[in-house]
């Protein structure tokens, strides 16, 4: 017997979208994924947290990601599934011209609501090089770029200074790649700057319809949407920071769709709920150890390699993450241009190899007196 809730089968969603996610997400799985696979009147899901900027050059939340996919549109996104790979959006097409130079065509008729008009080049443009010129503290997910040159209407070229191979699945594809409305970004704010969550002109499958601060998001269909017809009629995201209560939740049937903690993650994949998938989807976020290379105690290259090899990276894992993560090889995600197989020193590490590091500063100039690690 096929299980619904909230006028959505979760054994038709869990069918369709059995690549891309289930009814409990643990983690890596954007919401704007599951709206393209899975069907139904109203979508339910939880998020951790609450929006409070929807502008793509300020915006501080993953949430605020996933709702800013639904409402705007990109010229590449990120491509359904667990592999890292794009495919076209807003643009027609899309093709490096060559390793500084990115030229891109948008299709034709997309429009902004509000009565802003049709998506064009120029808001290609303002959209990007706003970041720079507000000076946002995303400006790094775009490197070095320069400029967007305008060829007509519905052509441009990106111009970086230096080839930057994360802008096909950075920059382009991830939150500040979306297009806003220049005309609608000016009348917000006079001068283009951060509009926080006051902008009215969305380009994407929904629209924003209704917020309650810390209550619910209530996503409608765009009218105006000419491309693929998303899943859902509505989506209603609920903010809620406790994974154990996103979890209990979706346990008591309130939501179809939930972020769940790692801790619980081993637990819910031996045992599900019913008609339920458990999805552990790739990231690109790292968490590391960082050393202050200008502390007295740690100038010296032989007490940092000491620490290095001294670390056993699955026990941290283990304790902090009830193993349920991956060990990083370096801070390019596996898929990504520049990803590397194997670490420069063993996960495990190699207290003899610690110890010798210690040695060699022991025998140094740099040292004085006797350092505890």
């Amino acid at each position: 017997m096929t299980h619904t809730m909230g006028n959505v089968s979760r054994r038709s969603f869990l069918k369709t979208g059995a690549v891309l996610g289930g009814g409990v997400v643990a983690s890596g799985l954007p919401l704007s994924q599951v709206i393209w696979a899975a069907e139904g009147k109203v979508l339910r899901a939880c998020c951790p947290g609450d929006i409070s900027i929807l502008d793509p050059a300020f915006y501080a939340r993953q949430v605020e990601v996933d709702v800013m996919s639904c409402i705007y549109s990109k010229l590449i996104r990120y491509k359904p599934g667990s592999e890292w790979g794009w495919e076209l959006e807003a643009a027609e097409k899309m093709e490096p011209v060559d390793p500084t130079h990115i030229r891109f065509r948008l299709q034709k008729g997309i429009k902004f609501t509000g009565g802003h008009g049709e998506m064009t080049a120029k808001d290609v443009k303002f959209s990007f090089e706003r970041i720079f010129k507000h000076k946002s503290f995303l400006a790094p997910e775009w490197g070095p770029l320069d400029r967007v040159e305008l060829e007509d209407d519905y052509t441009g070229v990106l111009v970086f200074r230096a080839p930057f191979a994360p802008a096909w699945l950075l920059s382009l594809t991830d939150a500040t790649g979306h297009i806003l409305s220049e005309d609608a970004v000016m009348k917000a704010t006079n001068d283009g700057g951060n509009f926080g969550v006051k902008l009215t002109a969305f380009s994407g499958p929904y629209v924003l319809a209704d917020w309650k601060p810390n209550q619910y998001i209530l996503l409608t269909r765009n009218p105006e949407w000419s491309g693929p017809k998303p899943g859902f009629d509505e989506i209603r995201i609920l903010p809620v920071n406790d994974p154990k209560a996103r979890e209990r939740a979706y346990q008591a049937g309130d939501v179809d769709f939930a972020p769940i903690s790692l801790d619980s993650l081993k637990t819910l994949k031996s045992n599900p709920p019913a008609n339920t998938m458990v999805e552990n989807n790739p990231s690109l976020g790292y968490t590391w150890i960082g050393m202050n290379t200008d502390h007295p105690k740690l100038k010296d290259i032989n007490v940092r390699k000491a620490i290095q090899w001294a670390i056993n990276v699955p026990q941290i894992l283990d304790a902090a993450y009830s193993g349920q993560v991956n060990v990083a090889t370096g801070t390019v995600a596996p898929g990504v241009v520049g990803y590397r197989a194997k670490a420069l020193v063993p996960p495990e590490g190699d207290l003899a190899k610690a110890k010798e590091c210690v040695n060699a500063f022991i025998k140094s100039d740099s040292f004085s007196k006797p350092v505890e690690l």
